[in-house]
């Protein structure tokens, strides 16, 4: 869903602009977006197991938006450990930085860049931020949306 939503924003915005607009740009996009997604997810998962990071999030108890938002930005760069204590996200570093540079091998030139991979690991950072706020707050949220009952 991440892969086209985000495809989705590139091809407003045309970039890379090289991949055109259409069926065909969009695809690429997709893929793009598809391609680093695995290539973070397998990164980080290989570390995270070699350094012993346990990669699900854990809902913190404190209240008020701020202090629960800083909690869950605080827990994705220092996740909890299989044995209970908290370590730096080396996984979370190693597999958006990979995928930004392994990336490079299919952009376009434009945008393969040192900077740009650079950039890209970034952005997938930033993404790991946004998607640990997501998950503090999606629980209240979903409680809050209508529920269709079911027929017997």
């Amino acid at each position: 869903m991440f892969a086209g939503f985000s495809a989705g924003f590139d091809q407003l915005r045309d970039e890379p602009t090289e991949w055109k607009q259409g069926g065909q740009g969009y695809g690429r996009r997709f893929g793009s977006w598809f391609g680093r997604g695995a290539i973070d997810g397998t990164i980080q998962s290989g570390v995270a197991i070699l350094d012993g990071e346990d990669p699900r999030y854990r809902r913190s108890t404190k209240k008020g938006f701020w202090a629960r938002s800083m909690a869950a930005a605080f827990q994705s760069m220092f996740p909890y450990t299989t044995r209970g204590g908290r370590t730096f996200a080396f996984s979370r570093v190693a597999g958006s930085f990979s995928s930004g540079f392994i990336s490079n091998a299919w952009y376009p030139d434009s945008l393969s860049h040192t900077s740009d991979a650079l950039a890209r690991g970034a952005r997938g950072l930033g993404g790991d931020v946004g998607n640990a706020v997501f998950l503090e707050f999606w629980p209240d949220i979903k409680k809050k949306l209508p529920h269709r009952k079911r027929k017997p």
